[in-house]
């Protein structure tokens, strides 16, 4: 996310505690897909501002939310597709034989 935020000329900082808060719900929720995204918003707000909220919120696609700003939009793409990304890399390196990223051929 900081460095999307630094291509895009956006507050870095922020950006990352986007980043690294969007899933602070996903346990408390029980990952119900549901609600995950909605009490995040109650537990951040007060904590970072109001448009960024609408990002962590909408991050989710199940949770019917949507996002309505469009600074809240662009930090919503950059957040989902980092997400996703980050998925990805959890879930190649649970099914390499050592569980560990080191085990990853280079091409």
């Amino acid at each position: 996310m900081k460095s999307v935020a630094e291509r895009l000329g956006r507050n870095v900082k922020l950006w990352d505690l986007i980043g690294l808060l969007h899933d602070i719900d996903y346990d408390y929720v029980e990952r119900d897909m549901r609600k995950h995204g909605l009490e995040a918003l109650n537990i951040l707000r007060g904590f970072l501002p109001e448009i960024t909220l609408q990002a962590i919120a909408g991050h989710n696609e199940h949770n019917g939310f949507v996002v309505t700003g469009e600074y809240a939009k662009k930090v919503l793409c950059a957040l989902r597709a980092f997400d996703h990304a980050s998925g990805l890399v959890v879930v190649t390196t649970l099914v390499v034989p050592s569980k560990s990223k080191s085990e990853w051929e280079k091409p």
